[in-house]
Order: structure tokens, then C-alpha cells, then sequence
């Protein structure tokens, strides 16, 4: 049984991930301040600096998944040309969490806070997002 379906899964953690590593990588690789990454990313420069500096009790890490990596790295040069923004980024991260679901890269994460579920029998994101 799934206590923790896929789309709290996917809001709670996975999103924020992807969030985090965009700010990560803009702050620490690019050397943008807080307030340039909320004009950029169009969020609060206090939300900035909570995926700064705090870490949720999982803290999914996608700098060790070289698909997400590279999807991610796609969308920072996205942002930097001023090609995404807004409505077209929260689109594109949406989109990035949906293909990280499908793939299985994220099983592991998932079967951490869902005990019991055994990702190698899991399919329930390979059917839920087979034509997406």
C-alpha cells in the first residue's frame, strides 16, 4: 500500500530538488547573489535562501543522477538566455519531475519514505506517466 502517493512524492520532494539544485548551481557555479536568482527564478529572495541553506529531512540529490544533472544544466542555460521564466519555468520543472518519476531515477528516494514499497517491483510512475 502507498501511503506517500506519487504527486505528494513528486510536490514534496522532487520539485523542490529540482529547485534546489537550479539555485545551487546559480549560486555557488555562477556566483549569482539571492536577489538575482529570485528576479531570475521569480520567487521571493527568502525562498532563495531557505533552498540555500536548509535541507529537507530527505534531501533528494540530483547532482548524482547524470540525466537530472544534464536536464537541469539544459534549463539553467534556458534561464540565462532569458528563454524561461515564470509560468514556462514551473512548466519545464514540472516536466523535468514527470520524466524523473517515469525513468525510475527517483525509486530509491521514494522507497525511503514509503516503506514497503520495493522498487524493483514499482511501476506505478512507469504506467501513470507512460504517454506523458
Amino acid at each position: 500500500m502507498i501511503k506517500v502517493g506519487v504527486f505528494d512524492f513528486a510536490s514534496r520532494y522532487v520539485i523542490p530538488a529540482i529547485k534546489r539544485r537550479i539555485i545551487k548551481i546559480l549560486y555557488s557555479e555562477y556566483g549569482y547573489n539571492q536577489l538575482l536568482i529570485s528576479k531570475l527564478l521569480g520567487i521571493s529572495q527568502s525562498s532563495v535562501s531557505k533552498y540555500v541553506s536548509k535541507q529537507k529531512k530527505l534531501s533528494i540529490d540530483l547532482s548524482n543522477i547524470q540525466f537530472a544533472e544534464t536536464r537541469i544544466r539544459d534549463l539553467i542555460n534556458e534561464i540565462e538566455k532569458k528563454n524561461l521564466s515564470g509560468e514556462d519555468l514551473e512548466l519545464a520543472v514540472s516536466k523535468l519531475a514527470v520524466e524523473l518519476l517515469r525513468g525510475k531515477h527517483l525509486c530509491e528516494y521514494h522507497s525511503l519514505i514509503e516503506g514497503g514499497v520495493k522498487k524493483s517491483s514499482c511501476d506505478v510512475c512507469t504506467k501513470l506517466f507512460k504517454d506523458v
